[in-house]
């Protein structure tokens, strides 16, 4: 497995800004403030938020809320802020469905000024007669994230299945035999030309009985629609490749149209393990293919890629350390396309008993930007601005 080439701060490249060709040969950052709340609560857990400007420049943030980190109480909440990302109203519900817990929302600004929204049911199982069941699900606001409509399936499955049964392979199957495939998506939809992008992971067989040779382990998928969400085309990323380790949590950001960066989640046993190291893919022809996944030297999770507005990309996620119990936020940057990175940069500590992070980006005015992310072990959303000079 190749390695990412992680490099210092003093970098020097040329990136492309507003089809110009712009010299950055550093970039510093500076943190405008301490961290800020937009939402906290004393009971229950918050988690996995995503950030949006509005075509009006203002600001949401939705995020998920529910008893604990997972159960069937999960609703997805919305916060509105100011321009200047500082000021937040009082969370209200963005959506719920009574007894499906809803998780990992993310948010699209399309072309006509609505807002696309995807995210996934999740009904917990207990592996013996009740498997889990995931699915990606899509919808549009028309009224600047005041409501949801046109929700629809991604894929393929019923979401509440009764009559389970296993095959002879040790499957789960359903309604004559049909396979139980589980996806989820925790990352935006990504416009490409004309087309929308959602990346997903898992999209395999699940399994009741484990039997030699019979695990199938998360792939990275592509789900294209030329309709704006009405349907969906699946495109596997590089299946073949790293075939033995689950591959999650992918983001795609689409740098031209031309080129794409991908950086996903990994977990490489059944348990959590030092290996589970952060990768990255890259695309040259529009998302057609995808070279090697290559590795960082970290583990990262919930990755999410932004461009500045100078060139300058930004990878925020997850940091854990290789015991997985100190857990904070951080992110990386590059100033090549994703050739080369930076060294982690810290915002959140990492600390025992910390459930956190989801970042999430959106630029501001004055070379600044603001991450979102969730952390306090699950009871608070937090906004952290930085400001960055170039030269």
């Amino acid at each position: 497995m190749k390695k990412v080439v992680l490099i210092g701060i003093i970098l020097f490249a040329y990136t492309f800004c507003f089809s110009q060709i712009i010299k950055v040969s550093n970039i510093n950052f500076f943190p405008m403030d301490s961290s800020f709340y937009i939402q906290k609560i004393d009971k229950g857990h918050l988690g996995f938020p995503d950030l949006l400007k509005l075509k009006d420049n203002s600001l949401v943030v939705v995020y998920r809320q529910g008893e604990k980190h997972v159960d069937s109480l999960g609703k997805i909440m919305i916060n509105y802020g100011s321009v200047d990302g500082k000021t937040w109203s009082k969370q209200r519900v963005f959506f719920d469905i009574h007894g499906i817990d809803e998780r990992d929302a993310s948010l699209t600004l399309l072309p006509n000024g609505d807002v696309g929204v995807n995210y996934f049911h999740y009904v917990k199982g207990d592996g013996k007669v009740k498997p889990t069941i995931v699915h990606p699900f899509w919808g549009v606001s028309k009224d600047n994230c005041q409501s949801v409509v046109d929700i629809k399936q991604v894929t393929k499955g019923a979401l509440l299945v009764k009559d389970m049964k296993e095959d002879n392979n040790g499957y789960w199957t359903y309604d004559n035999n049909l396979p139980l495939i589980t996806e989820g998506v925790s990352s935006p939809a990504i416009l490409l030309k004309n087309k929308l992008i959602l990346p997903s992971y898992g999209g395999v067989e699940a399994v009741k009985t484990p039997k030699e040779g019979n695990e199938k382990f998360s792939r990275i998928s592509l789900f294209v629609s030329d309709n704006l969400g009405k349907t969906w085309t699946r495109r596997l990323v590089n299946p073949e490749k790293e075939s033995k380790i689950r591959l999650q949590e992918p983001f795609v950001l689409n740098i031209d149209n031309q080129n794409l960066i991908m950086h996903i989640r990994t977990q490489t046993q059944k348990k959590y393990s030092p290996n589970d190291k952060m990768m990255q893919s890259l695309s040259y022809d529009g998302g057609e293919t995808w070279s090697d996944w290559t590795s960082f030297d970290f583990i990262g999770h919930a990755p999410y890629l932004y461009k500045l507005k100078c060139g300058v990309i930004i990878s925020a996620f997850r940091i854990l350390d290789s015991t997985f119990t100190l857990e904070g936020s951080a992110f990386i940057w590059s100033l090549d396309n994703g050739q080369t990175w930076s060294k982690p940069l810290v915002f959140d500590k990492q600390r025992k008993d910390n459930d956190s992070s989801y970042p999430s980006i959106t630029e501001l005015d004055n070379n600044q930007f603001l991450i979102v992310y969730y952390t306090e072990n699950g009871k608070a959303i937090k906004g952290r601005i930085f400001r960055y000079e170039v030269n």
